[in-house]
Order: structure tokens, then C-alpha cells, then sequence
């Protein structure tokens, strides 16, 4: 259960957004490895850095 998980380790009033990526890529590493997959492709839009930018300054 990753909700609980982030509950748990992140300090009231911080972002999670790091966390919950790490997370989700372990995920991601682990069944890719566990199905022979070598490569996986991952995106990152100009678009996530903007609302990154403004949710770290509003919340950060």
C-alpha cells in the first residue's frame, strides 16, 4: 500500500512528490526484472516541471 508507505515517512507539510516517483519506478524495476524486461522507457513532460516549479513554491 504506497499511501500508507508515504504517510508514514514523510513529515507533515512536505512534498511527496519525490517519494511516490521512487516508489513507482522500484515497482516498475521490480516487474520489469521479474519478466525479463530490459529496458523501460519513462517521460517527463515540460508541462511536470512547470506544476513541480509551482507546487514546491506554494507548498515546498
Amino acid at each position: 500500500d504506497t499511501y500508507s508507505v508515504v504517510k508514514r515517512v514523510i513529515p507533515e507539510g512536505k512534498t511527496t512528490c519525490g517519494l511516490c516517483s521512487r516508489l513507482r519506478r522500484g515497482i516498475l524495476y521490480t516487474f520489469a526484472e521479474q519478466h525479463g524486461i530490459t529496458k523501460i522507457a519513462l517521460g517527463h513532460h515540460r508541462d511536470d516541471m512547470i506544476e513541480t516549479l509551482f507546487l514546491n513554491m506554494f507548498h515546498g
